[in-house]
């Protein structure tokens, strides 16, 4: 924390760090970016930064095999398919994918891909890296080959590449910022984990979703999931429950009194509540970076601080240009997230969104771990506050080594996301009114603040979709962090096709 002019007290977000960072993800093995247990050095230091040319050996068949009764392990017309929610064009069937598995390529190279090498690397890897490359005369780019390039490292773009590497691709995830930035969607100290959704395929999603990060837990050896349950109030109650009965899912319909019995939250006495016990608290500083060293631990080379500044696809590859460099690709995937539309269009392809920057408000709340997350639409007198329009939901979680993170969701306004934004204290103010009703031993004063952008369909939908050599994974309205095991592995199979593409 630190102490400002006027005696208030702001949290500095950029250097808070989680204990089990200090961990490394693959206990015994020694990182190139500093030691395990190393001690207070930042979030935002403990996170692997390559520079250009150096990647970390691949480990041969280090991911395993598929545990049975996996989604993977099914037979291909039962596996989870992206639905009507989540547009998704040029898609072959599962046939690749199918082949893929009974030859049991997951987890291993291909015979004969090589992982992309830059310019000035070093031929024997890591070990006896001089470290920093002179790799061309200052100004001139290089000119680089790979499989694919994945443009955007946040939650979607490094699952993706994990994914693809993995599956034994060369792929350079490049990012136009420092990797852990806090200028996009994928920043923070926790988001919420929920089944409880009120269709059918998110459910079906999250759950094909919760087995992939319980894979990378136990890949790892850190918890990145806290399981302390979901709440629901309202009219999210009301339409989630059908939907989980549906699915199978199991779950329970309290009273407010009941749930007041239960944990410190407050609602009315006759209150429906909905609790599903397999939400829960995604540690998301961590899930991210835990999710980038397993894609570099597969063989990605990662490219920070480039921006992409075109793409023209030729009919046999994809080049990418970014300030710095020059790629050419079998195929492309942009996960930029709120810069992906204006990339796409001026690679000729439109995407139809809307970046919004929202806020979200912190406040003092002791073992806010060992509370559900909640998601509310029923607060009284809501709209004497001019803020909480119809449709409009509340929602607040755990911010391990905080305290409670709460917000309202899609309330922020339409922004150019390379335009710096701040908290808005109107929302903190409504935020801060509701979360002291629905928890009577919350301070009411909020203790920090922080942005982050959403990039938002129409419809709140996803998009994956193959254009061509290059495929579109951006827009989650939101609501993606949660999905994005899943999503890495729909839109690898999806970049299959478009490095595949005649």
């Amino acid at each position: 924390m630190q102490d400002s002019d006027d005696g208030s007290t702001e949290l500095d977000f950029q250097t808070r760090s989680h204990a089990a960072l200090r961990r490394s993800c693959r206990r015994g093995v020694a990182h190139p970016w500093g030691a395990r247990g190393s001690g207070a050095e930042s979030t935002r230091a403990r996170i692997p930064r390559l520079q250009p040319g150096v990647r970390l050996p691949h480990r041969e068949g280090r991911a395993g095999s598929v545990a049975p009764g996996h989604p993977r392990d099914r037979p291909p017309s039962q596996r989870l398919r992206a639905d009507s929610r989540i547009r998704q064009r040029g898609s072959r069937s599962g046939s690749r994918r199918a082949n893929r598995r009974r030859r049991g390529s997951r987890g291993r190279r291909r015979s004969g891909r090589a992982h992309p090498r830059l310019p000035g690397s070093c031929a024997g890897g890591l070990e006896g890296c001089p470290g920093n490359h002179a790799v061309a005369a200052q100004g001139t780019p290089r000119v680089i080959d790979a499989d694919v390039v994945v443009v955007g490292a946040g939650i979607t773009g490094v699952a993706t590449a994990r994914a693809l590497a993995r599956a034994g691709r060369g792929v350079i995830l490049i990012e136009q910022f420092g990797l852990g930035h806090t200028q996009g969607s994928s920043h923070g100290a926790s988001r919420i984990f929920r089944l409880s959704h009120p269709e059918t395929h998110f459910i079906r999603m999250a759950q094909d979703a919760l087995l992939g990060w319980r894979e990378l837990e136990a890949e790892c050896g850190e918890q990145l999931i806290v399981p302390n349950g979901g709440l629901d109030f309202g009219s999210v109650a009301l339409e989630n429950a059908p939907a989980l009965a549906a699915s199978g899912v199991p779950h329970e319909l309290l009273t407010g009194a009941e749930v007041a019995g239960r944990w410190p939250i407050a609602a009315e006495p006759h209150e429906q509540v909905l609790f599903q016990a397999d939400g829960g608290t995604i540690l998301s500083d961590l899930a991210h970076s835990v999710m980038l060293a397993a894609a570099v631990d597969s063989g990605t080379v990662v490219l920070e601080h480039q921006r992409v500044t075109g793409i023209e696809q030729g009919p046999s590859s994809v080049r990418i240009r970014t300030d710095g460099d020059e790629i050419t690709a079998r195929a492309c995937v942009v996960a930029a997230g709120a810069w992906a539309g204006l990339l796409l269009h001026e690679a000729g392809i439109e995407l139809a969104v809307t970046p919004t920057r929202e806020t979200i408000t912190y406040f003092g709340l002791p073992d806010a771990l060992a509370l559900p997350t909640v998601i509310d639409d029923a607060v009284p007198d809501a709209n004497e506050h001019g803020l909480l329009r119809q449709g409009r939901i509340n929602y607040s979680l755990a911010a391990p080594g905080v305290g409670l993170k709460a917000g309202l969701h899609h309330s922020g306004p339409s922004v150019d996301a390379d335009d710096p934004g701040i908290p808005d204290p109107a929302v903190m103010r409504w935020v801060s009114i509701w979360a002291a009703r629905r928890y009577p031993e919350l301070d009411p004063e909020p203790i920090g603040s922080e942005t982050c952008l959403y990039t938002n369909t129409p419809d709140e939908s996803f998009v994956l979709e193959r254009h061509g050599r290059v495929v579109v994974a951006s827009a989650c309205s939101g609501h993606g962090f949660k999905f994005a095991p899943y999503l890495g592995r729909e839109i690898a199979a999806l970049t299959d096709d478009a490095v595949s593409a005649a």
